[in-house]
C-alpha cells in the first residue's frame, strides 16, 4: 500500500506551488528527474485554492512488485460519468521511502488509455 499511496501522493503535488521541493524530496535522483524538472518548469503551477479538479483517483492495480520496485497502474476518474482512465508509475524503495522513477525523459506515466469501467481494479470507496 505504500507504493500505491507514494505513486498516487506524489504525482498529485507535481502541478502545484512547492513542487520543486516535492521533486527534490520525493523523486529518485538522476538524469529522469532532471529532465522532469526542466520540462516542469515550462508550465503554470495550479491555483491551490478556487474549483476542485473534475475527476480524481477512483483506484488502482498493481501491475508489478518486490521489496525495491513496483508498478502501480492509477485508475482516473474522467469528467463524465463512467468515463475513466489509467496511467501507471513507476516507485522505488531509496532512502528509506517509496519515491517516483521517472523515465529517462522526465516522463512519469506510461500505459496511459481509456477504459469503460472498473473490473479489475481495486477502487477507493467514497
Amino acid at each position: 500500500m505504500g507504493a500505491v499511496l507514494a505513486a498516487q501522493a506524489i504525482t498529485d503535488h507535481f502541478s502545484y506551488p512547492g513542487w520543486r521541493d516535492v521533486m527534490k524530496r520525493q523523486v529518485v535522483p538522476g538524469p529522469g528527474r532532471d529532465a522532469l524538472v526542466s520540462s516542469r518548469s515550462q508550465e503554470e503551477d495550479k491555483p491551490t485554492s478556487g474549483k476542485a479538479d473534475v475527476g480524481g483517483y477512483a483506484g488502482f492495480s498493481i501491475l508489478a512488485y518486490d521489496k525495491e520496485e513496483a508498478t502501480v497502474m492509477l485508475l482516473l476518474r474522467g469528467p463524465n460519468a463512467g468515463v475513466y482512465g489509467t496511467a501507471s508509475v513507476t516507485v522505488r524503495w531509496h532512502e528509506g521511502d517509496w519515491k517516483i522513477v521517472p523515465g529517462a525523459d522526465g516522463s512519469v506515466y506510461s500505459g496511459m488509455a481509456q477504459v469503460s469501467g472498473t473490473q479489475g481494479f481495486v477502487t477507493w470507496e467514497a
